[in-house]
């Protein structure tokens, strides 16, 4: 049975701020302040992430390896701010996985 990592690979603690990240930040809000390096040099650290993530998941012999989401502070967040139409107008207000509350935006 091949395995893969499902989730995000834990983003290396030079990389982000991982108190900041566990917050519940409200979605489609770009945090630059989630990374702990200046923006001119972001792209550079998440190339160096990137180069760690794929040797971790070959040396523990999994099949399909991945990115493990080294560029994104939040799925979510990534994935709303990529979608257009979306108003951000909040609306009401439910539980994230990482059991804050968020506010809920309408569509």
């Amino acid at each position: 049975m091949p395995t893969s990592l499902v989730r995000s690979y834990a983003q290396p603690v030079w990389l982000i701020d991982k108190t900041r990240l566990g917050q519940g930040l409200r979605p489609r809000v770009v945090s630059h302040d989630l990374w702990k390096v200046q923006l001119s040099a972001l792209e550079e650290a998440q190339n160096d992430a990137l180069i760690i993530v794929p040797d971790d998941q070959r040396r523990a012999s999994v099949d399909i390896v991945t990115d493990g989401e080294m560029r994104r502070g939040s799925y979510s967040n990534r994935f709303a701010n990529a979608v257009n139409g979306i108003d951000g107008v909040p609306v009401a207000v439910s539980g994230s996985v990482t059991g804050f509350l968020s506010p809920k935006r309408a569509s």
